[in-house]
């Protein structure tokens, strides 16, 4: 069921059920205003006939005003009347039928049928005289009824006319959602572009939001999607047509030259194999996909891990140094990619310092940061290069890697609201990790 037709259909039953309390307490309100006005009617009516009984004449022949036979009583043809005696004679009666006698000796209001009709009556006793008033019911509620659809004919109307405006303010309500499924039925099968739609009701724009946020991680996926392609065909074709030509060169010749050949594919494969693995790290972290392996390690494991995975054999060149409150800290993101991050910087710095020279990692709490410093004593990087470190494929004249380790590192820092600064230091370079920590629960 569509929201409008939803919509419709509880505001509708809604509505019928106020209409419909509203017009029963009209009806009820109603019926008993003109219960109560056609009683005092009869009322009237019979004190009215007490005042012409007064001029009728008396046993003695006196009259007590101007003489006035009974029986000549005028009264509204709705209602009848009926003049006795206190012992029961009828002396005068009117618009009653032939033969009809109520000879009621109780006073007040009273129901009865009489010559199958029902009557309701009211009887007085003024004097010597017993009168008694009366109206057919059947008319009594011909009158109701046809007072009430003059009541209720407008709120019928007033009710048909409700339904077709709330038809016409649901349709209108509802058209910044009409405005949004033509916007996005309206775009090109690779268009990213956020809805750009003015006036959007205040109850709508989480969803507006959320549909461009969501728009843009549908526009960055797609952008990784033809980043790492690019990336891979470009840095790949060098390995892939290196190992070929060495291969080739083997199958040509023999010997100690065939084994340098087959030393060199290796060698380019290898290459090959980390380009691969770093675009694939690479393309994870950019892709948020989860890391959570269900480790959960402290700053001395994560420590001890990185120099432990760190590339090159020389990995014994680092020293650790810890101080004694860090060492069962635990970093605010994931252990792996801590490590990794920890690995790519300490893999950059054993890479480009001298053979034999050693690389420090200090781990360190820094304004409630805990800080991971790897020193290396090479050569450095040149002011203006600094910059240029943590981009993809970035290398100087002295690189040797693939240009992605650095790069790994920003995407993760990135990810984990974490900082990464790189400095010179006299006889050699620094880089400093800072990662938040996490709070006890």
């Amino acid at each position: 069921m569509s929201i409008r037709a939803r919509l419709a259909l509880i505001l509708s039953t809604v509505f019928f059920l106020m209409w419909g309390f509203t017009a029963l307490c009209i009806s009820k309100q109603l019926d008993g205003q003109l219960s109560s006005l056609l009683d005092h009617r009869l009322i009237a009516s019979a004190r009215l006939v007490a005042g012409l009984m007064d001029h009728v004449p008396t046993a003695d022949g006196a009259r007590s005003r101007t003489a006035s036979p009974a029986r000549n009583l005028a009264l509204n043809d709705l209602i009848a009347c009926e003049v006795s005696s206190l012992q029961g004679d009828v002396i005068a009666s009117s618009n009653l039928p032939i033969d009809a006698n109520f000879n009621l000796s109780h006073e007040g209001f009273a129901d009865m049928t009489y010559a199958g009709e029902r009557w309701r009556t009211y009887t007085t006793v003024h004097g010597q005289y017993r009168i008694t008033t009366a109206d057919r019911l059947q008319e009594r509620d011909a009158l109701i009824g046809a007072t009430l659809k003059s009541a209720g004919l407008p709120i019928i109307i007033a009710l048909i006319v409700c339904l077709v405006m709330l038809s016409l303010a649901i349709k209108n309500g509802l058209k910044p959602l009409r405005l949004m499924s033509h916007a996005l039925k309206a775009r090109q099968i690779d268009s990213v572009e956020p809805l750009d739609i003015h006036k959007v009701p205040r109850e709508l724009q989480p969803l507006l939001k959320a549909q461009n946020q969501l728009l843009l991680r549908v526009a960055n996926a797609i952008e990784r999607e033809r980043r790492f392609t690019g990336d891979a065909a470009h840095e790949l074709r060098t390995p892939l047509t290196a190992v070929k030509t060495h291969l080739q060169l083997a199958g040509l010749c023999s010997g100690e030259a065939q084994v340098r050949a087959l030393q060199h594919a290796e060698q380019g494969a290898d290459r090959l194999q980390h380009t691969l693995e770093q675009l694939l790290m690479l393309a994870k972290v950019e892709g948020c996909l989860s890391f959570d392996d269900g480790n959960d390690y402290t700053t001395q494991q994560i420590a001890t891990f990185a120099i432990q995975d760190a590339e090159n054999p020389s990995a014994s060149r680092v020293k650790l140094t810890l101080s004694e409150p860090t060492r069962d800290i635990r970093p605010a993101m994931p252990s792996a990619l801590a490590i990794v991050a920890l690995r790519n910087l300490l893999d950059n710095a054993l890479r480009y310092s001298p053979p034999g020279s050693p690389v420090e990692l200090d781990v360190a709490l820094h304004e409630g940061h805990l800080v991971f410093a790897v020193r290396d004593y090479g050569d450095g990087v040149q002011d203006a290069d600094l910059v240029h470190l943590s981009e993809r494929f970035w290398r100087n004249a002295r690189s040797k890697g693939c240009g992605l380790g650095l790069a790994i590192v920003d995407a993760i820092i990135r990810r984990c609201a974490c900082r990464l600064v790189f400095s010179n230091v006299p006889n050699g370079f620094l880089a400093r990790l800072e990662v938040p920590i996490r709070k006890a629960s």
